[in-house]
This record gives structure tokens, C-alpha cells and sequence, in this order.
């Protein structure tokens, strides 16, 4: 399912996918990407550790759309959620509702849950 919602964020002008998880996600989901296009794929994440599994990944989630913002200057940030965020109950919504209060300088921020476990990469696209 994250690879379906990468897919659907890459084809918004401007946009730069974040996955919400582990790095093992992201470097899967643009590997993949990379072998199918033949061409490099940018794709973001908010690296979960142990610690963040434990305790949540709000801190992660912060640092990453601020260097997000710096080093690419996107025109929308599309996050989305892997099966280690959602598992947790990671509460993104309200994370993002706080990123976006203390920076309302911020671009559009689009999130979706998109955990593994819920479906296929077809069921990221088109949900």
C-alpha cells in the first residue's frame, strides 16, 4: 500500500512522498521504483528506530518534513504510513495538525494510512 500512495503522490506536480516508518520501507518501495523507471526516485522517510518504535515517531516525523522543506522545497508533502506506524497507533493526524500549527509557513501536507497489512500497492493508488 505504500508503494501504491508513492506512486499516486509522485504523479502531483511538486509533491514529494514521505514514508512514515522504517528506512527499510522507503529504500524497498525506491529500489523498486528505481528498477521499474530506470531512473533515480526520490522518496523520504522518517527512519524509525527502536526508540521510535517505542515511544512514537513525532520527533521523526518533524525532522523530516523540516529537511524535506529545506533540501527539496516541495510544493505538497504526501505522508504516508507503513505497517510499523500504524501498528503502533501512531496518532499522524494529530502530529501533523501540530507540525502545520507551529509552521503555518509550511506547504500542503496530504496524509494517508497506507499499512502493508491492509492491502496491496493497487489499493495505495486508488485509495
Amino acid at each position: 500500500a505504500p508503494l501504491g500512495s508513492v506512486l499516486a503522490f509522485r504523479g502531483l506536480r511538486g509533491c514529494m512522498p514521505l514514508i512514515h516508518g522504517s528506512q527499510g520501507c522507503a529504500t524497498y518501495i525506491r529500489r523498486y521504483l528505481i528498477s521499474h523507471f530506470r531512473e533515480p526516485m526520490d522518496v523520504a522517510s522518517t527512519s524509525f528506530d527502536e526508540s521510535a518504535t517505542i515511544f512514537g515517531g513525532q520527533s521523526n516525523l518533524a525532522a523530516a518534513i523540516k529537511n524535506l522543506v529545506t533540501q527539496y522545497r516541495p510544493e505538497v508533502i504526501g505522508v504516508c504510513t507503513t505497517c510499523l506506524a500504524e501498528t503502533i497507533g501512531e496518532d499522524t493526524v494529530g502530529i501533523l495538525r501540530e507540525i502545520t500549527a507551529e509552521d503555518p509557513e509550511l506547504p500542503p501536507i496530504i496524509h494517508v494510512a497506507t499499512p502493508s497489512f491492509k492491502g496491496c500497492q493497487y489499493r495505495g493508488f486508488h485509495d
